[in-house]
């Protein structure tokens, strides 16, 4: 009885090691691809934006200030833990929109479909499908 006993413990201990290590080692895995995605994306968008829409250099500037501005809401979003990420997206939508001409407004619209095009498909058909493409 004894050495059972010993046995129970013992495998209790080390499913709970296990545990700890997998809470920690999966955390790491979440924080650390968020990280990489803010690091590997970052100024693409910006990029996409200046060369698809050919932006002047007055657009760019403004740009990077709602850009910033847009950042700073999701930073404050998300130490709140709030979902209200659209609403930040809209706001920039509309305030972009009103320093493009009306072909770029025109293009811009035309990118958003395409963009909403891929966060469907990749909610249908999940992560895997989405860097199968890339």
């Amino acid at each position: 009885m004894l050495r059972s006993q010993k046995m129970a413990i013992t495998s209790l201990v080390l499913i709970f090691l296990f545990g700890i290590f997998c809470g920690i080692a999966s955390e790491r895995f979440i924080f650390d691809k968020f990280k990489r995605h803010g690091g590997k994306h970052k100024g693409q968008f910006e990029q996409k934006l200046t060369k698809r829409l050919e932006l002047n250099n007055d657009q760019i500037a403004n740009l990077k200030v709602l850009l910033k501005d847009v950042k700073r809401q999701h930073d404050e979003i998300r130490q709140a833990d709030k979902p209200e990420f659209d609403s930040v997206r809209v706001d920039f939508d509309r305030k972009f929109n009103l320093i493009l001409t009306k072909e770029q407004q025109d293009e811009f619209a035309r990118m958003q479909t395409e963009w909403n095009q891929k966060r469907k498909d990749i909610e249908a058909h999940g992560v895997k499908e989405k860097k199968e493409k890339e």
